[in-house]
């Protein structure tokens, strides 16, 4: 128990060390950029980091907390309620009065987290913004991008699209926990059951489809990452990137927007069935 308690301390010192370190780095890092004259460097990149950490955590907010209010709004009325859903049930009657204010808490502390871990990517932003007027003038001829695009545009556009996949996928996977916990999705349901609420399937396929579409844009990304590619004697696109590579990435690309559109079946099944048929036959709703 003792050496339990001693290595526990040990591991709190060190790492209330590092961030008095770090703290202390950044202190003398501003002293000596305001002795050198370079104290606007030095809070371009405070302003950038503390910018990019409020625009992506409130965007993750935003998408999170937006998908969470549906779930609410999807709750079915009516559940029938197996023994382990019975406990289920029992935890979610006694949280619903403080929903209001959880779930924007809950959002918000992982917005907060997810903002923070972009910050590092200050350097990749202001390359994008301060040379996205750039041009080296020379069009390399594969593609007819100038150098300047891979240099300073591409890098930037390839985080977003890893940011919009990987939020995307958390949020997909919290907002499917989410409908469990509110009854829309019930597996141990009857053999004849509904296991999947329509609308649940819906929600879900509306956000796999957009996982999807991101996707099929980073494999039009992974493209241009060709012409840096290192497989060939040399550093460049070789014939294999350029005969073989290129044209899977694109059928993967195309392969992949395809899959997207097949996302589309069960929102279609969960419109209301007047609006499914004046989308099928193109005649106006008749009022009642």
């Amino acid at each position: 128990m003792c050496n339990v308690r001693e290595r526990s301390c040990v591991h709190e010192g060190r790492c209330a060390f590092k961030r008095l370190h770090q703290v202390r780095f950044d202190g003398v890092l501003h002293q000596y950029g305001q002795r050198a004259g370079y104290t606007q460097v030095f809070w371009t990149i405070l302003r950038t980091k503390i910018a990019l950490g409020l625009i992506f955590g409130a965007a993750f907010f935003a998408i999170l907390y937006a998908n969470l209010l549906i779930v609410r709004m999807l709750t079915p009325r009516y559940r029938p309620l197996t023994p382990d859903q019975e406990v289920i049930e029992r935890y979610r009657v006694a949280f619903e009065p403080y929903a209001w204010w959880l779930l924007p808490v809950i959002a918000g502390v992982i917005a907060l987290f997810v903002g923070f871990g972009v910050t590092a990517q200050w350097r990749t932003f202001l390359l994008w913004r301060n040379g996205s007027d750039l041009a080296f003038g020379t069009p390399e001829p594969l593609f007819g991008r100038d150098p300047a695009f891979y240099v300073f545009g591409l890098p930037w556009l390839e985080f977003v699209q890893g940011w919009l996949f990987s939020s995307l996928v958390g949020v997909t996977f919290i907002t499917a926990l989410a409908h469990y916990l509110w009854g829309g999705i019930r597996p141990q349901a009857p053999g004849f059951g509904e296991k999947v609420t329509p609308q649940v399937k819906a929600h879900l396929s509306v956000l796999l489809g957009l996982i999807i579409l991101i996707k099929a844009w980073g494999y039009h990304l992974g493209t241009f990452d060709l012409l840096t590619s290192k497989r060939g004697v040399v550093e460049g696109a070789s014939y294999t990137d350029v005969r073989a590579q290129l044209p899977a990435l694109r059928i993967l690309t195309f392969i992949a927007v395809a899959c997207a559109a097949g996302t589309t079946p069960p929102i279609y099944a969960a419109l209301d069935p007047e609006l499914r048929d004046t989308l099928t036959v193109g005649r106006p709703i008749a009022s009642s």
